[in-house]
Parts: structure tokens; sequence; C-alpha cells
């Protein structure tokens, strides 16, 4: 059988048409012409058969992002109130927290100022009382010790105030903090089903397009292979009816 490689020459074509051609010529050109078209008509085949692959291909991946997207959308929108929510709890806590405890902190302060300020004078009362003036070093240990007394007092009531304050939060903070977990869990959980259902689809829509794109290259490479049979009987036909002619001309001549 003769194996014909793509792009036959044209030039070829014309020399051997300027030329008196016989018919095994002949039937050799009738030969490239078919081999050519049937390859053409092959490689358009598959080219638009990819083309269309490539196509359908970018439009289920678009179609996915979309989805996607769309699924984002819907988590952003179902989270926003669970937030919201969680926010007005915490910050109406916050400012109960700070109302319970602002005159504890207040008092606190005030100790704590007036002990600073009697730290910052006693230096200058130590310069300018006369030292010898009697019960001096009482008064001023005294007021030390009272001033002292106060911070110490007054941290400690801070402290109970916190304490009670905490108390009021422990009720309400870990039961709101609980409310949002389990809310944005719940929209996680529907983002990643709705994720896994696109790409589920995704997978599904490329087994589809690919078994398209294969199924239309092998209907072209089918067509081409009729096409090559189709060529082999003509060249059987032909070589019969050659032979025929042989074994006609040989009685011929032994007559």
């Amino acid at each position: 059988m003769l194996r014909l490689q793509q792009g036959t020459s044209p030039g070829w074509v014309i020399f051997m048409k300027k030329k008196s051609m016989t018919a095994l010529q002949l039937a050799l050109q009738a030969q490239i012409t078919s081999v050519q078209a049937a390859r053409k008509i092959l490689e358009e085949a598959i080219q638009a058969a990819e083309d269309r692959h490539y196509a359908e291909t970018k439009a289920a991946e678009g179609r996915r992002r979309e989805e996607g997207s769309a699924a984002e959308r819907i988590y952003d929108k179902t989270i926003k109130p669970i937030e919201a929510a969680w926010e007005k709890v915490f910050s109406a806590t916050l400012r109960a927290s700070f109302s319970d405890t602002a005159e504890a902190t207040r008092a606190e302060r005030t100790a704590v100022n007036n002990q600073t300020h009697f730290q910052q004078a006693l230096p200058f009362i130590e310069s300018e009382v006369p030292s010898d003036l009697p019960g001096l070093t009482e008064a001023i240990a005294t007021m030390r010790q009272d001033l002292h007394s106060k911070v110490m007092q007054a941290r400690k009531e801070l402290a109970a105030a916190h304490d009670q304050s905490a108390k009021k939060d422990r009720k309400k903070i870990p039961a709101a903090r609980k409310k949002r977990e389990q809310g944005t869990a719940a929209a996680k959980r529907k983002l990643d089903r709705a994720r896994r259902a696109a790409d589920g689809r995704l997978k599904r829509a490329k087994a589809r397009i690919d078994k398209k794109l294969a199924d239309a290259k092998a209907a072209a490479q089918h067509q081409f292979d009729l096409s090559s049979e189709a060529r082999k009987q003509a060249w059987a036909a032909y070589l019969e009816t050659t032979r025929g002619a042989e074994q006609l001309l040989l009685s011929s001549l032994k007559q």
C-alpha cells in the first residue's frame, strides 16, 4: 500500500499534468488528492471539536466561579446579622460593666491621686516646716499610713466591683459567644456544601465535555478510516482490472 505524507507539493502535481499521464500516474494523482482532502476534513473536524471543548470548558469554569461567588455572598449575608448581634451584646455588656464599676474606679483613682500628691508635697513640707515641731513626724507617718490604707481599700472595692460585674458578664457573654459560634459554623457548613456541590457539577460537566471531544475525534477518525478503506478497495479494483487487461493481452499474443 502506498504511504503518502501530508502536504504533497503542488509543483509535483503541475509537473505530472504537463506530462502525458499513464493510467497508473492518474490513479496515483487521484490517490494523493483523496488523501489530502480526507486529512483536511479530519484536521478541521478535530480543530472544531477542540475549539468547542475549550469554549465549553471555560463556560463551565465560569459558571463554577459564579456559583462560588453567589455562595460566598449568601455566607456574608448570613454572617452579618450574627456579628451585629454579637457586637450589640458585647457593647451593652461592656457599657454595663463600666457603669457598675464607675464609682469604685473613681474612688480608687482619687485615693491614688491623694497618695501621689502627698508624696510630691512631702519634700517641701519637710523643708518648710520646722523639723522640731512637736508631733510632726507622727502626723506625717499617720497621714502616709492613712493614704496607703485608703488606696488599698479602694483597690479592694474596685476588684469586688469587677468581680460582681463579671458575674453578670458570665451570664451574657458566653451565651452570646456560643450563639455566634454556632451561627457562624452553620453558615460555614452551608458554604462548604455549596462549594462541594459546585465542584461536583463542574467535574461532571468537564467529564461530559471531555467525552464530547473524544467522541468527535473518534467520529472524525472513523470518517478518515472509511475514506482510507474506500481507497484500498479502489486500488484493489484498479489492480484487478490491470491484471485482467494484462491477461487479455497475453492471450492475444499467443494466438
